[in-house]
């Protein structure tokens, strides 16, 4: 019979901290008959009645969500000077926030007022950024450009530069598709 370790700190009403003997850090929350835990590995869901269990396992390194590209598609490369565009730092420092606020919600839920005003002016920003529609917009041409639909992808990246001029990605893009397609 092998031995086992398993330590937990409570970190609130129905939130656990998990150790595991290897150094992994996990973190469990839920009532009776349901929970949600999250390691390094992935996302747990378990709900349970009496001696019956229902798991969900999502794991973030799974090779099972990656869709294979059929071998009747030509792929195309980006042509130089063309790279996809990064979210704007101030969009992604506010939604960490946010996430950070929620997950602490669940520990604290006096937080939770705090993280609810925090996600909605997230989503503002979002919904109102000229950079960052740009920056999904020219995202979105990339990804047409390189299944070989040249057409929408020249649609999108004129959609791109109307919405933040500064878009290079999308202006080189725009320009060797005029020039080649």
């Amino acid at each position: 019979m092998g031995f086992s370790f398993r330590k937990s700190i409570k970190i609130g009403k129905n939130t656990r901290i998990n150790f595991s003997k290897t150094g992994g850090i996990g973190i469990s929350t839920g009532v009776k008959g349901a929970r949600v835990s999250m390691n390094k590995k992935g996302v747990r869901t378990t709900l349970g009645v009496g001696g019956l269990q229902y798991r969900k396992d999502y794991n973030f390194k799974s090779t099972a969500r990656k869709k294979e590209i059929p071998k009747d598609i030509v792929m195309y490369t980006l042509p130089e000077g063309v790279y996809i565009p990064k979210v704007p730092a101030k969009i992604t420092n506010w939604t960490i926030g946010s996430i950070v606020l929620v997950i602490a919600g669940f520990v604290f839920i006096p937080v939770l007022l705090l993280a609810v005003p925090s996600l909605l002016f997230t989503l503002g920003i979002m919904a109102t950024n000229k950079e960052f529609k740009s920056s999904y917009l020219t995202q979105r041409a990339i990804q047409l450009y390189k299944t070989g639909n040249f057409e929408l992808s020249k649609k999108y990246c004129i959609k791109a530069i109307k919405k933040f001029e500064n878009n290079n990605s999308a202006k080189t893009l725009l320009k060797h598709l005029e020039a080649s397609h």
